[in-house]
């Protein structure tokens, strides 16, 4: 799917966390306010974010679309909150420290 205008798709990160004990928290148990995908597809109007991009966004944000079982978002990008990690030439953009 390609986005178009401003909008963003998102594919969802799964998110599971550990406690100390070593116990896992389903995504759905627990309460977070925000989300996490890697970007899919922009529109034309979208300038600061790209492809492949991981970025946070409100877990209510966007629009949900369902495809192959998959959960996915449509977002403006508005509503993207910031980017996470940025891969440039196959480095992670993260790990220099930018």
């Amino acid at each position: 799917m390609q986005a178009v205008k401003d909008k963003v798709f998102v594919k969802l990160l799964k998110q599971e966390m550990l406690t100390k004990g070593g116990l896992v928290i389903p995504e759905t148990v627990r309460k977070e306010p925000q989300k996490y995908g890697t970007v899919l597809s922009v529109g034309n109007d979208v300038k600061e974010i790209l492809r492949n991009d991981v970025v946070m966004f409100h877990d209510r944000g966007g629009q949900i679309v369902m495809i192959d079982e998959e959960e996915y978002r449509i977002l403006t990008d508005g509503e993207v909150y910031g980017v996470v990690s940025r891969e440039v030439s196959g480095v992670d953009a993260s790990d220099c420290g930018h």
